[in-house]
């Protein structure tokens, strides 16, 4: 009974990393018995086959790339159930700088250099907030000048 849910998550595993939570529900959606699915994504685990550490870092260069901040990736990642020490592992290996990545975030989205009075201010501070951005970064983004 193994084979043919090994073969299912193989399949799945060849297209993109899944974390280990998102494999056993795409499993189980297909119609394998939950228990086998959690017993074969663990040798699955065991073999390298799937890594939360690799999900993890292909998923923080997936939403860097689409000018998502550390808070809203960090959320994202606690949704499909990977630890707090394989997230903050991952951060540190993509070496992103969050500061640079949220003025790029507010200079794509609203080109213009500063916001010229405090409604443009804070429809800015929302935008870069509701990205994920802290508030230290965003004041950055906010004064910063440069362009690209």
């Amino acid at each position: 009974m193994t084979a043919p849910i090994r073969e299912a998550a193989i399949r799945l595993l060849s297209r993109r990393e899944h974390s280990q939570v998102e494999l056993i529900r795409k499993l189980t959606q297909k119609g394998f018995d939950e228990n086998a699915c959690h017993l074969e994504v663990l040798r699955l685990k065991e073999q390298d086959y799937q890594s939360d550490s690799r999900f993890a870092q292909m998923f923080i260069r997936s939403r860097a790339a689409k000018y998502y901040g550390f808070a809203r990736i960090r959320d994202e990642l606690q949704q499909h159930r990977v630890s707090a020490a394989v997230i903050q592992t991952a951060v540190a290996d993509a070496q992103v700088d969050w500061f640079e990545l949220c003025r790029q975030a507010r200079q794509r989205k609203f080109r213009d250099a500063e916001p010229q009075d405090w409604q443009a201010r804070q429809k800015q501070k929302r935008y870069l907030w509701q990205r994920g951005f802290s508030e230290e970064q965003i004041q950055y983004a906010l004064t910063s000048n440069d362009d690209d």
